[in-house]
């Protein structure tokens, strides 16, 4: 979910290219607004990464399952069935 957390999707994408360095055979889906994602990746940005765009965010003061319900498209939810559906090995 690149789009949770304080500062995101900066320090998300930030962090998702450092780990991407430091091992070279992690493969990283990052979830959430593929424009805002993408604005901060280079041209060279290695094809170990890519973005699932989702159109929905769940905000911290949100009542969780609630917003897992009612926001099939959030950046949370999705990565949170990418798991569930082995596409996923964390999150």
């Amino acid at each position: 979910d690149a789009m949770g957390g304080d500062q995101a999707p900066e320090v998300t994408v930030a962090g998702a290219l450092l780990a991407l360095e430091a091992d070279a055979e992690l493969e990283i889906l990052l979830f959430g607004d593929a424009a805002a994602i993408g604005a901060l990746l280079g041209p060279g940005t290695s094809a170990r990464l890519k973005v699932v765009a989702t159109t929905e965010v769940i905000a911290m003061g949100d009542e969780p399952m609630a917003a897992v319900r009612s926001r099939p498209d959030a950046s949370l939810t999705r990565a949170a069935e990418a798991v569930r559906d082995g596409l996923a090995h964390g999150m």
